[in-house]
């Protein structure tokens, strides 16, 4: 039905009826009705799938609970389930190892023959399939953020679209949960009343070289400006939001300033952009923070105080160490907005 034109079945006094008839009025209404969850809901878990778990135990427990997927399926436990934990000690470190727990719709060879009948004049065959939910752990390692994600990129992919559901996610050591489950990954399936905002501040690390030259062209390109991946993990984003971001700090350049370096020009000059806030990471709309482009054209112009350039361009000739240790003197920082919905 799905690849030709949608067809009502037609009924009429004395009709001869098949079994294939059957199946297509089956096959219509659950057709019909993925098709709406798909368009008026998103994935995510509409009711239940609560799940308990005590800190040293080996099994969590699963309530009954209702979710779709991005499919419009309808994922549906009707009893409690005990599901094990994944046996594994620790990673290579023996450090503790996170999982997300996620549940999806069993694909149609994976459904268990509930109960069959014998035909009249015919064989028998099966009459009840069981759509038991496909629950899966799912190994989570850290990125280059220190962002937990999933270790294969097709479950990642399953769960970035909605195919997978996140019940929970676990930590993992000596075989048992070492800490309390967290349900905070979750997806919901009501969608939020509104447009959620969440503000925050940004400040880079100083031990580490956050400020990145920002090219277009290459290696040996010249710099457009700075970029930075700016972290908001903290505001809990389910889908990726809109940003507004600003750079705050000092932007006046001189000599007086002790930056600890040697300089490369002796003309005091200002530090200025345009920024463009862009939730992305490796090409994949990300939840998790956002890269701030910042575009600094070089500018020389005539002021009545003694300075005459901005955005000199031996600041951009300075080593990464150098210039991050310039901006954290200015004490640069990144104040943003994100608007999810």
């Amino acid at each position: 039905m799905k690849k030709g034109k949608m067809r009502r079945l037609q009924l009429f006094s004395g009709q001869s009826l098949y079994a294939s008839d059957f199946e297509y009025i089956e096959t219509f209404d659950r057709e019909m009705r993925w098709l709406h969850n798909q368009s008026l809901h998103q994935p995510g878990i509409g009711k239940g799938f609560a799940v308990r778990g005590e800190v040293g135990e080996r099994e969590v427990k699963i309530e009954p609970g209702y979710a779709i997927d991005s499919e419009g399926r309808e994922i549906i436990l009707t009893k409690i389930k005990d599901l094990p934990i994944p046996p594994v000690v620790g990673n290579e470190n023996n450090k503790p190892v996170y999982y997300d727990l996620t549940v999806s719709y069993p694909d149609e060879i994976m459904l268990e023959e509930r109960e069959s009948r014998q035909g009249i004049c015919h064989e028998g065959g099966t009459v009840r399939l069981g759509e038991e939910p496909n629950f899966c752990w799912v190994e989570l390692e850290l990125d280059s953020n220190n962002n937990l994600t999933p270790t294969g990129d097709d479950l990642e992919k399953q769960i970035r679209e909605g195919l997978r559901i996140i019940i929970m996610r676990a930590e993992i050591q000596s075989c048992k949960l070492n800490k309390k489950i967290s349900i905070a990954q979750r997806r919901n399936a009501r969608l939020t009343q509104g447009n959620r905002i969440v503000s925050g501040s940004y400040f880079p690390d100083p031990e580490k070289e956050e400020w990145e030259l920002w090219r277009q062209g290459g290696k040996n390109s010249e710099p457009l400006g700075l970029k930075i991946f700016v972290n908001t993990s903290s505001a809990k984003f389910t889908i990726p939001p809109r940003y507004k971001a600003q750079v705050v700090g000092q932007r006046y350049v001189d000599e007086t300033i002790d930056f600890n370096i040697d300089y490369k020009t002796l003309v005091p000059y200002l530090l200025e952009g345009f920024t463009n806030p862009i939730p992305r990471q490796n090409g994949k709309l990300i939840t998790t923070g956002f890269y701030l482009f910042i575009l600094m054209p070089r500018m020389n112009f005539e002021m009545p105080i003694n300075y005459r350039d901005m955005n000199n361009s031996d600041f951009f000739d300075y080593t990464d160490s150098e210039r991050n240790r310039i901006l954290h003197k200015l004490g640069w920082y990144v104040e943003w907005l994100g608007i999810e919905g």
